[in-house]
């Protein structure tokens, strides 16, 4: 999961995985993202803790063509993903290029975990840009193909300018468990259908990277993923549970020919009567979504609360009483969304 997060950092729009099904099979992740020059890969995976934000930004750097509008707030921040290939072999394979040339490293381990790399061979052309991270021959991989595919498409089939292919096959929605993904049709008077697709990897992660509300209109992100901005922020933030484990991606393909969307795709034109139209009813579809899966939680929290607090209740009075209820109510709301 973290070198397929990589290649999003890398501003990749393609993701090429092989995955070993046996002890020697390889093992490979290829990505064409801006790749690495000899310079750029010393610094990033000599540094012990590379700060990303400090020498990179939050955002991806994207290659033009690559044809990916707008900007991409990255995953990583500290450079954990280089211990990932570990996971297949003692030692993994970087190859990576970039501004015309190919650089190709060994990495590996010594004196007790500390990462060592050797480069392989001269520098040699190449045109384009990427990454792979190859192990020759991979120990069997822990994790089924149908797993991987499947928690990789719960994390990144909101971008439809992200493709991941394993096994030479592309990675859909159709690898989503059935569990996992619920549909929800609405019918905006005026505009047309908007599909809200809603993904629930279960468990909840790390972060919220990847979680939130995705618009698309025509397979086109417009704007990203995220909570921030969405008028959730009152029932959601990062520290709570459903932030890390639930996505919804509105396909709203109905505002394609009404001028909705401002021309660099970062997104809606606020203005547009027909957007307010979708925005309305796409926002008090996902509020009363929210609201109803942590129902019962919340009524758990209440009644734990009233039990605990059962003599001072006893002695008050009526108004006095239901004032108390009302108040415990709104505090177990904002703990347990």
């Amino acid at each position: 999961m973290e070198l397929v997060a990589n290649a999003w950092d890398a501003g990749a729009s393609q993701v090429i995985i092989t995955w070993p099904e046996k002890d020697g099979d390889k093992f490979a992740v290829q990505d064409n993202g801006h790749g690495m020059t000899e310079n750029q890969f010393m610094t990033r995976f000599q540094m012990l803790s590379y700060d990303r934000a400090k020498y990179q930004g939050l955002h991806a750097e994207i290659p033009f063509d690559n044809n990916i509008e707008g900007s991409r707030t990255v995953f990583g921040k500290n450079g954990k993903g280089r211990f990932s290939g570990f996971a297949f072999g003692k030692d993994y394979f970087v190859r990576t290029w970039r501004d015309g040339y190919e650089n190709v490293f060994r990495v590996f381990l010594k004196n007790g975990g500390n990462l060592r790399f050797k480069k392989i061979g001269d520098a040699t052309p190449r045109a384009g840009h990427g990454t792979e991270i190859y192990v020759e021959h991979a120990q069997q991989a822990i994790l089924s193909e149908a797993l991987v595919r499947s928690e990789i498409g719960m994390r990144f089939l909101v971008d439809p300018k992200f493709e991941v292919f394993l096994n030479s096959v592309q990675i859909d929605f159709s690898d989503i468990p059935k569990d996992n993904v619920e549909e929800i049709l609405l019918d905006v008077e005026g505009v047309g259908q908007v599909k809200i697709t809603i993904i629930d990897v279960k468990a909840t992660d790390k972060t919220t990277h990847q979680h939130g509300v995705a618009w698309l209109v025509n397979k086109r992100m417009v704007g990203e993923c995220s909570w921030k901005g969405t008028g959730y922020e009152y029932l959601l933030d990062g520290r709570k549970v459903a932030a890390k484990r639930y996505t919804f991606i509105v396909e709203a393909d109905a505002l394609a020919n009404h001028y909705a969307i401002l021309p660099d795709w970062t997104a809606f034109n606020p203005v547009v009567p027909e957007y307010k139209k979708v925005l309305d009813a796409v926002n008090n579809t996902i509020k009363g979504y929210l609201i109803d899966l942590t129902k019962e939680s919340r009524e758990e929290v209440f009644k734990d609360i009233k039990k605990q607090n059962i003599q001072e209740l006893k002695l008050m009075g009526l108004v006095s009483r239901q004032k108390w209820e009302e108040f415990v109510k709104d505090i177990a709301d904002s703990q347990t969304m």
